[in-house]
């Protein structure tokens, strides 16, 4: 591996999301969180363990429980208009991929109203030679990935998965930009799930299964760049 890039800060560790947000206020000196769920972790006290450390703290909030299974842009869009008017310095996004990747696709448009959503999705081939630049973030708030599956890994990668309302068309951006600040993955909160799986992902396979899928195609790819390579050198 030439390189690897992650969050600035990872905590990994059962039991671990209390201190780690501390932080929050007694380092970083936070006062306002706007927190990105969905309705079934919001309505089942899921999100608990985080506003009631924040209410230790005396930290405001507010909750957008509102995003949807493979979130729209006009879904993000809604969140978006709530941060600018409540206007925090810092956002929390708890659950699975999708709450994590409209959170992200928020705090752009929270921080930068005027971006184009069609440039920032504009395709390339290497992430670090692209023709759009996107926009720095981080000036107004601080973002935090809380995951409460092993699914998608977006609370430590540069990318999100936004659909098109009109079409249908689903768009993956990817930008170091988009990478979390905070990743806080507590095992605490995968523990509720049903006895024999990992996790489930938007497809609707198991964890056994969805990985045992990435793995062969992992596979196959670098069995075909070797032999490129092997080719080339003939």
């Amino acid at each position: 591996m030439l390189w690897f890039r992650a969050p600035e800060k990872v905590y990994f560790k059962k039991g671990c999301l209390p201190v780690a947000l501390k932080e929050l206020k007694d380092v970083m000196g936070k006062k306002r969180a706007f927190i990105v769920t969905d309705s079934f972790l919001y309505k089942n006290g899921y999100t608990h363990v985080i506003t009631d450390r924040l209410n230790e703290m005396g930290i405001t909030y507010t909750v957008f429980s509102d995003v949807q299974p493979d979130p729209t842009l006009a879904n993000a869009q809604a969140g978006a208009k709530l941060m600018r008017e409540f206007e925090p310095d810092v956002i929390i996004a708890m659950g699975g991929g999708s709450a994590m990747d409209a959170g992200k696709i928020m705090w752009v448009l929270y921080e930068h109203p005027e971006a184009d959503f069609m440039d920032m999705a504009m395709r390339f081939i290497d992430i670090r030679k692209r023709v759009y630049t996107f926009p720095t973030m981080g000036e107004k708030a601080y973002f935090v990935a809380v995951p409460t599956s092993s699914g998608t890994g977006s609370e430590v990668t540069p990318f999100a998965v936004i659909t098109d309302q009109n079409t249908g068309v689903k768009y993956p951006l990817a930008d170091y930009q988009l990478l979390p600040k905070m990743a806080i993955v507590d095992t605490d909160n995968m523990m509720s799930q049903p006895k024999g799986t990992d996790q489930r992902i938007r497809s609707g396979r198991s964890g056994t299964r969805s990985g045992s899928i990435c793995f062969c195609y992992g596979y196959r790819l670098y069995r075909r760049s070797c032999i490129k390579g092997y080719e080339e050198c003939i």
